[in-house]
């Protein structure tokens, strides 16, 4: 899982936008983009949404393995916490 910051216009303003991406290791060692989403930055609230929206479109049966997201700011942010520990989606 990782996000990067992109520049994007809208309405003529460009403004800075985050995008947050999911990606998994098949059983034969392939990886697999599992999700894409905007977001307004890479808060803890912004990657539990993202990884909330993933199980409701129906990811199941994945480890995270993640400990630590660092944010923009050089911040990091503890993912296991934010999905109070359950680590299998």
């Amino acid at each position: 899982m990782d996000g990067i910051y992109l520049k994007r216009s809208w309405g003529g303003e460009m403004t800075s936008v985050s995008v947050l991406v999911a990606i998994g290791v098949d059983g034969d060692g392939y990886r697999e983009i599992l999700g894409a989403a905007e977001g307004a930055s890479e808060s803890k609230e912004c990657w539990k949404s993202f990884l909330l929206s993933l199980k409701e479109r129906g990811l199941k049966g994945m480890r995270i393995f993640p400990r630590w997201s660092q944010t923009k700011d050089g911040r990091g942010i503890d993912i296991n916490s934010s999905l109070q520990n359950n680590l299998y989606l």
